[in-house]
């Protein structure tokens, strides 16, 4: 059956983008609780009912992990009395105990789930973790960007088997009066509860002692979370329906204002597919595609085009799906930017591959951008290393740099870091105090695609000892992206926000 095909904004050249999935490492932090009065032992006789507090970000995740619940991240403005409580107490515990009862009302309020029991993370907004011996303020990772640097709570979820998803993240301007009062109530804690002995620790390794800032003292373990790149936050109802038609789809993603994914699958058995039907059906991937449209075409599908009937994956704007079955993703979410109603993701079986899990939920959690941004991205991302350079914020300043010189290198067809030295000083006047910048840059081999592209360049800075350095590192802020020159090569280009290790 032929559909009117929506306009899509193809683009220019078919950009080979990396892929995004969040990996934090999870460590040690120095972090300021804000207690006001006490709550009376009573009241916190039966544990059961209580909710546990943690000033540390690291020991409230492993106990949320170790009890398959809930962790709710409180991002609070310190004031002058942050931390005095804590500073003051010589007892030895991870935790303190709020009621339940006394902050059910304002969970509710938030549409903050209260079963299972969560654990709580009351974390001042400056709250950091130190990564191989450099600190990262826990704000700065896209996983909190929704909060933009402000007061809100983050919500990461281990119920159902989940590993460490995060279901919500929501400013304090939505609620500002609950959650203060949220915050007033968790700052209330409890008196001091007997630490857990090691033998009920989490993996054998003991909750992190005072002060342990660094990975290789507290011998932390790294996790991986995920978000969505979207709008619209209210997730769809499970389970997840997959529309037939690409037309209909279309409409409701752009009236909703969501990515609308499409998965081109032949009809008929094929094993490739089945098996990547089952991965689509786990719940952790179903988790992230409640905030898409999905759609499921046939490589027959047709649409009408000036007129003509034209089968939708012969489009231009699908050209780098190779006509093979796989994923592509429509960016309906976000109005304002160049690339809305544009494919912005293209994701073929590579010589008859599906996507694993991981590399599922990496495709559904890449950060808003290009189709070349993103395909780069995802290949830093899905690498068998797991580098750490683009868990950081995609940043704006720095990806049109990046975007900059990528066009640069093809248009010249040469590989280098042309003018360095002019694009040094213009993004160092526009950084942070603290941070300077870093670049990297890679070629294809001629003729590849832009998924096979964006591997090659990863792969190329793989095996250049001072290129890894930087792609490997976790930074603050970065920028990828790549494009194709007349010669069939594809250039990349990778700049960092990296800190200044001179302070």
């Amino acid at each position: 059956m032929s559909r009117e095909l929506p306009r899509l904004n193809v683009p220019k050249d078919q950009g080979m983008r990396g892929t995004w999935a969040f990996v934090l490492t999870c460590l040690g932090v120095w972090l300021l609780g804000a207690p006001s009065a006490g709550t009376s032992a009573e009241q916190l006789s039966d544990e059961s009912q209580a909710v546990k507090v943690f000033a540390d970000y690291a020991s409230a995740y492993f106990e949320a992990r170790k009890h398959q619940t809930r962790l709710l991240i409180l991002f609070r403005r310190g004031g002058p009395e942050a931390g005095s409580h804590l500073a003051q107490d010589t007892t030895d515990q991870p935790f303190r105990l709020v009621p339940q009862a006394t902050i059910a009302d304002k969970l509710n309020v938030l549409g903050i789930p209260s079963e299972p029991r969560p654990v709580v993370a009351l974390l001042p907004l400056e709250a950091e973790v130190r990564s191989g011996g450099q600190v990262v303020r826990l704000l700065d990772h896209s996983a909190f960007s929704p909060l933009k640097g402000g007061q809100g709570y983050a919500i990461v979820d281990f119920t159902e088997g989940k590993e460490g998803v995060i279901s919500d993240s929501r400013s304090r301007t939505r609620h500002a009066s609950a959650f203060d009062e949220l915050v007033h109530r968790v700052s209330a804690m409890a008196p001091a509860t007997p630490r857990a002995p090691p033998s009920e620790s989490v993996g054998g390794v003991g909750f992190p002692e005072a002060g342990c800032a660094d990975l290789s003292v507290c011998s932390l373990p790294r996790f991986r979370s995920y978000v969505p790149p979207v709008r619209n936050f209210r997730p769809m109802e499970l389970p997840i329906r997959w529309w037939d038609s690409y037309q209909a789809a279309y409409e409701k993603a752009a009236e909703e204002e969501r990515p609308l994914l499409i998965y081109f699958r032949p009809e008929g058995t094929s094993a490739a597919c089945e098996q990547f039907d089952t991965i689509l059906n786990q719940s952790r991937v179903a988790e992230f595609l409640r905030y898409y449209v999905c759609v499921k075409v046939g490589f027959d599908s047709a649409v009408l085009v000036d007129g003509r009937e034209v089968k939708l994956l012969a489009q231009p704007a699908f050209y780098e799906m190779l006509g093979q079955p796989g994923l592509a993703i429509v960016d309906l979410a976000h109005k304002e930017q160049p690339y809305y109603a544009s494919v912005v993701s293209t994701f073929p079986f590579l010589k008859g591959r599906p996507y694993t899990v991981d590399q599922t939920l990496i495709i559904l959690t890449l950060p808003p951008g290009t189709l070349t941004q993103r395909t780069l991205i995802y290949a830093v991302r899905s690498h068998p290393e797991r580098p750490l350079s683009a868990d950081g914020v995609f940043h704006p300043l720095l990806a049109a740099e990046a975007t900059s010189h990528a066009a640069y290198q093809a248009r010249i067809g040469v590989q280098g870091h042309h003018f360095w030295d002019m694009r040094f000083r213009r993004i160092l006047s526009r950084l942070p105090l603290g941070l300077v910048p870093q670049e990297v840059c890679a070629e294809s081999w001629p003729g590849q695609n832009l998924l096979e592209s964006a591997i090659e360049c990863v792969r190329c800075w793989r095996l250049s000892s001072g290129h890894w350095s930087a792609v490997a590192r976790y930074h603050p802020y970065f920028g990828y992206d790549m494009k194709r020159g007349p010669n069939g090569v594809w250039y990349a280009t990778g700049i960092f926000a990296k800190r200044d290790v001179m302070r």
